[in-house]
């Protein structure tokens, strides 16, 4: 689950391009679906789709799930505790991956005295440039623009 249409199409994209080769079929599915929705909701309850990916649409009452194992949170702070949970009660005690670059205060508490585990992505994926910041007075406006 994914906050935004934007994120979780990328995500979408980039699953059924490394999952579909292995016949795992995985859909998309956000408030916006139109098209077909009805037929991966089905599709969704029956097993048939093996990966969902999509934003808050997912948490609501016509998603079923044949069997959910996994959940993964992209941004996991723009998400309220109940929206994570609903979309985690939908499935029995599945396992529960949360990402975040911001570290919010509740799950900085989970980390330390909760059943909450952290990894640390330090290094840039293979080929990503790297970013260099710079400081510009104001004066310098237009070389920053440049």
């Amino acid at each position: 689950m994914a906050p935004t249409e934007l994120l979780a199409e990328q995500h979408s994209r980039t699953i059924k391009r490394l999952l579909e080769p292995l016949s795992i079929r995985v859909e998309f599915l956000s408030g916006g679906s139109r098209k077909g929705k009805q037929k991966i909701l089905e599709d969704i309850s029956t097993g048939q789709v093996q990966v969902v990916v999509g934003t808050h649409a997912l948490i609501q009452d016509q998603v079923t799930f044949k069997n959910l194992t996994l959940v993964v949170v992209d941004e996991q702070h723009r998400f309220g505790v109940r929206q994570r949970a609903a979309l985690q009660d939908k499935g029995h005690k599945p396992d529960i991956l949360v990402m975040t670059a911001t570290p919010i205060p509740r799950t900085l508490a989970l980390t330390l005295y909760g059943d909450l585990n952290i990894s640390v992505i330090d290094m840039l994926p293979p080929g990503r440039q790297q970013i260099k910041t710079h400081h510009l007075s104001l004066t310098q406006a237009g070389k920053a623009w440049a």
